[in-house]
C-alpha cells in the first residue's frame, strides 16, 4: 500500500490530485491556474492535514466502497464559482471534497458539527462518569473564584454570573447540561440550515 509518509509515494500522489483537479476544471470549463508542483505547496502549508477536517491525510484502502481512498488527499476550490487558482484552492480528505462538492462548506459543517455534538451527548449521558464530571466541575469553579478577586471592579459582575452558571450546572447535573448543550447545537444548526422566506 502506497505511504504518503514517503516521499515518492506522496509525490505521485499529489501529482495525481493535480491532474484530477485539472481534468475537472477542463470538464466544468472552469480556469486551471495551479503551477506544477502546487498540491505539494499545500501539503507542506497544510502540514499533511486536511484544511476542513484536521485529519491526517492517508492512504487505507477501501476495497468494497466506490471512494477507495476516503482519507486521501484531494484539491478542492473554496469558492466553487471560481477556478483553480492559488489562494482558491486547498487540500481537503477525498471525502470531504465530495460532501463540499455536493453541498458547500455550510451544510457539510452543519452536518459534521450535528454528528460531533450528538456523539459526545450519547457518551456523556450513556458513559461517562458522573464524579469525573463533578470533579471537573468543582475545579473549574475553584479557578473561577480565584480569578475573581484578581479581576478590576468593573469586570467582576461578568465573572460572578459566569461562577452562578457553574455552580448551576453542578447542581443540575452531567446529563441535564449536556441536553441542553445538545439543544444549544440542534438550534443552531436549523439556524444555520433555514432557507429564507420568500417575499408575500
Amino acid at each position: 500500500m502506497p505511504d504518503l509518509r514517503n516521499k515518492a509515494d506522496r509525490a505521485k500522489c499529489l501529482r495525481e490530485c493535480e491532474r484530477r483537479a485539472s481534468a475537472n476544471a477542463k470538464n466544468k470549463r472552469r480556469e486551471y491556474d495551479l503551477p506544477e508542483g502546487y498540491a505539494e505547496t499545500l501539503w507542506n502549508n497544510q502540514h499533511g492535514h486536511c484544511a476542513v477536517t484536521n485529519l491526517r491525510f492517508h492512504l487505507e484502502r477501501f476495497n468494497d466502497a466506490f471512494v477507495k481512498y476516503p482519507y486521501g488527499p484531494s484539491i478542492d476550490r473554496i469558492d466553487s464559482k471560481l477556478g483553480y487558482a492559488p489562494g482558491n484552492v486547498r487540500l481537503v480528505c477525498v471525502a470531504v471534497n465530495f460532501g463540499l462538492g455536493q453541498w458547500g462548506d455550510e451544510m457539510f459543517l452543519a452536518l459534521a458539527k450535528a454528528a460531533a455534538e450528538f456523539d459526545r451527548h450519547k457518551r456523556l449521558v450513556a458513559g461517562g462518569s458522573i464524579e469525573e464530571w463533578r470533579v471537573r466541575q468543582l475545579s473549574r469553579i475553584a479557578a473561577a473564584e480565584e480569578v475573581f478577586g484578581k479581576l478590576p471592579p468593573e469586570e467582576q459582575p461578568c465573572q460572578r454570573h459566569r461562577i452562578a452558571g457553574l455552580k448551576a450546572a453542578l447542581t443540575k447535573g452531567p446529563k441535564y447540561m449536556s441536553e441542553i448543550a445538545f439543544e444549544a447545537a440542534e438550534s443552531r444548526r436549523r439556524s444555520a440550515t433555514a432557507q429564507p422566506m420568500e417575499p408575500v
